[in-house]
């Protein structure tokens, strides 16, 4: 957990009718950490801006329900650096939720990154590669990130199933 976490609670009472009157039998509490919210919120405002040293300061180990938000947001970004600060946002992060944007990421052209960031279509194919294969093994990003043609081949081998 961390210190800057929000929490809130949602408290539902159950009741029961016990001779012909309606009593709380039970009190449920759901907890939500809306912290989530802003740091959603944060996360997307940086990546659309295209703020590379945003993305990386807001990085940390996300909560499946973040995680989810930022998949589910991944189509609504409006072009590949966006997409590609997506990838480096939750990079890190070896949950299986993120494997769509990680196999579409990898359709990414080689200029993406344009003059500024020469290296961008690159980096994040190692990323999504090596999630999609060892879940996010440092030694398989460093072999795809330096080798196109182990890369190359090893998205035609994901893609042929």
């Amino acid at each position: 957990m961390y210190a800057d976490r929000l929490w809130y609670f949602e408290l539902t009472a159950v009741l029961a009718v016990v001779d012909g009157e309606h009593r709380v039998e039970t009190v449920e509490a759901r907890q939500y950490d809306i912290s989530d919210a802003s740091l959603l919120h944060a996360l997307l405002a940086a990546i659309r801006a295209g703020d590379r040293g945003a993305v990386e300061r807001l990085r940390q180990p996300f909560g499946e329900n973040l995680l989810k938000a930022l998949v589910e947001a991944y189509p609504s970004l409006d072009d590949w650096t966006q997409r590609a600060h997506l990838i480096r946002a939750v990079s890190g992060n070896h949950d299986p939720v993120v494997a769509p944007v990680m196999a579409a990421i990898l359709d990414i052209p080689d200029d993406a990154g344009g003059p500024g960031d020469p290296d961008m279509a690159r980096e994040v194919r190692a990323i999504g590669l090596s999630m999609l294969e060892t879940g996010g093994s440092v030694e398989r990003f460093i072999r795809y990130y330096e080798d196109d043609e182990a890369a190359a081949a090893s998205i035609a081998r994901y893609r042929a199933g």
